[in-house]
């Protein structure tokens, strides 16, 4: 969903900053605003009858959940697919941003345009999420009743079931939410928090900072000057205040004190990051999940999300933050962004070439916005995306998922190996989950585990993943670097 929010923000931002004002649309006036506000609300009313069937489903007397957890994932994705499309008719057929300059044109908006502008395609997502609660809230239920989970209050004794130990829930005080879970207000907002967050606020912290560069400098933008002043203040943005941010964002509060924190403590002694902080990721028990964030070694931390505090063993949670602490020794989050510069950095190769050496196509490196140049570069992002973000960042996890095997027991990896397969197994049980379940940047379950017990079975395949990684990572360094070499060499 991720990729899918990304490219839908960044055409409407392009097509946006394309659209000039004064130009007329045909679809303006209140029918083309009356197309825009059904089709945003047309993947919230699909997502809604859609939830509710399956509720029903779930809830019947005697009722095998495999049946509607399929169904489940089929309406998910469906309102996805809806929204991407519905999304596509507002901003290429019903042309909204020229729409919404129109409307704005006689109003002094500012930072706020932007940020207004993306409402018709981030709206329906909103209504996705809010639409889905009551299949989540009957799932819970469900799944509450047939395991015996009895509602969680201050003061009760442990549970007994084997996926929720006693001690990560003490150690995490994490607040009860009883049989129905979260509210539908922390349901979206929890949604919000996961998914968009991470997504828009550096695009908006971009909108803002092009802003104050205009304001401060307005023919500053016009020059190459510009650009190096932009990816500067890009570049100390996400390097000093993206984690503050995040976190804010996430809610994060401190690991207390007691086993599971020395525990992990004594982790990160392991891997010499003594000052990597450990903070709990409040997702009102919906995610089992972890990350790592911050660049620079002040501002490293490791997430842990409350579901998985309190689905996991004690020996489990550590075997997930051994894979974030990974993430961090080996430097993915830097090799992560020089993937994602890729593109760019190609298209800023190419144009300096083509333009040093007199070539007319270097015309085209000077996009207008239009939908007949959009549409194609959609087109080239998703591929790239998909086909090789996607699949670089899987190869970041099998290398992550190796050297958490080896932070666990260093002088027997097949036994720290067997010990994550193991976490992995846990966090991929619930509602919906059937170990096949893969995501834009991991691989399924099945296949890492598969992939683990190769690495820790034969000493030569390791020995070609780490040679095969390694080049892979200078070649993709190599190309985001290239337009400074260019430009060195050129001049």
């Amino acid at each position: 969903m991720q990729i899918a929010l990304l490219i839908v923000v960044l055409v409407t931002l392009a097509l946006g900053e394309g659209s000039a004002p004064g130009v007329s649309s045909t679809h303006e006036g209140p029918w083309g605003l009356l197309g825009v506000v059904l089709l945003a609300a047309l993947p919230g009313l699909w997502a809604w009858h859609g939830a509710n069937r399956v509720a029903a489903e779930i809830t019947a007397p005697a009722a095998d959940l495999a049946a509607p957890a399929h169904a489940a994932r089929w309406v998910q994705r469906g309102a996805i697919a809806l929204w991407l499309i519905c999304a596509s008719g507002i901003l290429l057929v019903l042309d909204w941003p020229t729409i919404w300059r129109a409307i704005v044109q006689p109003v002094a908006v500012g930072p706020l345009d932007e940020i207004l502008l993306l409402l018709p395609t981030i709206l329906p997502l909103l209504l996705i999420w809010t639409a889905m609660y009551p299949l989540e809230r009957a799932a819970r239920r469900q799944l509450n009743s047939v395991t015996g989970l009895p509602a969680v209050c201050e003061g009760s004794a442990p549970a007994a079931h084997s996926w929720a130990p006693s001690e990560p829930r003490r150690q995490a005080a994490i607040q009860p939410l009883g049989e129905d879970g979260p509210t539908r207000r922390e349901y979206v907002l929890a949604h919000v928090r996961v998914i968009a967050a991470p997504l828009l606020l550096p695009l908006l912290g971009l909108i803002l900072l092009r802003d104050l560069v205009r304001r401060l400098s307005p023919g500053l933008t016009e020059n190459g000057s510009g650009a190096v002043v932009m990816f500067g203040l890009l570049a100390v943005f996400f390097l000093l205040a993206w984690p503050w941010l995040l976190r804010m964002a996430w809610g994060t509060r401190p690991l207390p004190e007691g086993p599971l924190h020395e525990r992990l403590r004594g982790l990160l002694a392991r891997a010499e990051m003594p000052d990597c902080r450990l903070l709990i990721w409040p997702t009102g028990r919906m995610m089992s999940n972890a990350a790592a964030v911050g660049f620079l070694p002040h501002a490293r931390c490791i997430l842990v999300s409350d579901a998985l505090l309190d689905r996991l063993a004690p020996r489990q949670v550590e075997a997930v933050v051994a894979h974030e602490v990974a993430h961090l020794r080996c430097r993915h989050l830097w090799l992560r962004g020089a993937a994602m510069l890729v593109p760019l950095s190609v298209w800023l190769m190419l144009s300096a070439i083509l333009e040093s050496a007199g070539s007319p196509w270097c015309e085209l490196a000077g996009l207008t916005g239009s939908p007949l140049e959009i549409v194609p570069l959609l087109a080239v992002m998703a591929c790239y995306a998909a086909l090789v973000f996607g699949r670089y960042a899987q190869v970041l996890e099998h290398q992550a998922d190796w050297e958490a095997a080896r932070l666990l027991e260093p002088d027997n990896p097949r036994a720290g190996a067997a010990l994550f397969a193991a976490a992995l197994a846990a966090m991929d049980s619930g509602f919906r989950s059937s170990g096949k379940r893969r995501t834009w940047q991991h691989a399924t379950t099945a296949n890492r585990r598969k992939c683990l017990k190769k690495l820790a079975t034969d000493a030569r395949q390791e020995l070609r993943f780490q040679r095969r990684t390694q080049s892979l990572n200078c070649m993709l360094v190599g190309v985001a670097l290239a337009p400074l070499a260019v430009y060195l060499l050129l001049g």
